[in-house]
């Protein structure tokens, strides 16, 4: 079960205040997770991303791509590059 504290013990009712603080946040934290979620799926589709063709490499440079993993690499630039737009965004580090 789970530790009891004695009446006197401030330090052990403390650590249990700051757990809960800790879960309330993670709980607020998520709400606004689950209702950014909610809200980006409620935009719709432009038409010209629906009606868009789709590209494929050719097979030798396709090799190449997944031997050098190309595809991470691009994740990881394309998310450095939202992460310094945002920084510069913010009044007091931008």
């Amino acid at each position: 079960m789970g530790e009891t504290c004695e009446i006197l013990d401030i330090g052990c009712h403390l650590s249990w205040i700051f757990d809960e603080l800790e879960l309330f946040v993670y709980w607020i934290f998520g709400s606004i997770m689950d209702a950014l979620g909610a809200l980006f799926s409620l935009i719709p589709v432009p038409d010209f991303m629906s009606s868009m063709q789709s590209y494929t490499l050719p097979s030798s440079i396709a090799f190449y791509a997944g031997y050098f993993e190309l595809e991470f690499g691009l994740g990881v630039i394309v998310s450095a590059y939202t992460i310094r737009f945002i920084i510069r965004r913010l009044p007091v580090i931008g």
